[in-house]
């Protein structure tokens, strides 16, 4: 099973020396869409970060397909909140979903009709390619998200790191997002989404994983996303390391 894994190992990640994230052990498979759930800095954005490669572990590792992250950093990809992302950078959709491909490229590799297929593929399957040649800042919000999936699809990504991806999106636009993510999924993807509106959770992900800084649940529905382990999950932390992750990490949390 471990070659469709992603496997945390008592993985803790501080600031200051004050813990945002305690000693995770969790397992993830492949081929699901998973809702990352928790309070206001209880460090979800942390967590997509260390998956990421982006802040460093104080201890434990971080494990895809039986090896470690850092050696297949090409496989993860992390999509920062929306109003992180300079949109009125000039850039045509196609133009952006073909930055995924420049890691693979290198220095001197040229542009090839294979790479070219994979942009097509990459905008077909996010249902972007009448979109294309629309520069980035004249889409809707929805759209803006599907085309950086098109990004990470052309990268080749294997593991999909989204930071609160649904927030301000009308419920046309979560909709369609939403039928992106599990396509992903049934694909054989998997996708790690912090989300904040719990009544909208059950519609839009199959796993959930809880989180208060330490690990409250990961699992199915059923299992995982109970009233008394919301009431767990959201309760006061043991340990106050939040406004470190705010003030250290940027986290912009302020909507969970």
């Amino acid at each position: 099973m471990a070659g469709h894994l992603l496997e945390i190992k008592d993985v803790t990640v501080s600031y200051n020396r004050v813990p945002a994230l305690h000693h995770l052990d969790l397992q993830l498979a492949c081929g699901h869409c998973v809702g990352l759930l928790g309070p206001n800095g209880a460090g979800k954005t942390t967590f997509l970060k260390a998956i990421a490669g982006l802040v460093p572990l104080e201890t434990g590792e971080i494990k895809l397909h039986g090896k470690e992250t850092r050696q297949s950093l090409r496989e993860i990809s992390y999509l920062p909140q929306r109003e992180l992302v300079d949109w009125d950078f000039p850039i045509t959709v196609r133009g952006l979903v073909e930055m995924g491909r420049y890691p693979e490229l290198g220095l001197w590799r040229r542009f090839t009709s294979r790479d070219c297929e994979i942009v097509d593929q990459a905008l077909e399957a996010l249902h972007l390619t009448e979109l294309a040649d629309r520069q980035i800042n004249a889409l809707s919000g929805g759209q803006q998200q599907r085309a950086f999936l098109a990004r990470c699809w052309a990268q080749q990504a294997h593991v999909y790191l989204l930071d609160e991806p649904f927030n301000g999106l009308d419920r046309n636009a979560q909709a369609d997002l939403r039928e992106a993510l599990h396509e992903l999924a049934r694909r054989g993807k998997l996708i790690i989404a912090s989300h904040h509106d719990l009544k909208s959770v059950p519609d839009l992900f199959d796993r959930i994983l809880l989180l208060n800084g330490e690990l409250v649940a990961s699992g199915p529905l059923e299992t995982a996303f109970t009233t008394p382990l919301i009431n767990k999950a959201f309760a006061t932390r043991v340990f106050t390391g939040h406004e470190h992750e705010h003030h250290h990490d940027h986290d912009h949390e302020h909507s969970d």
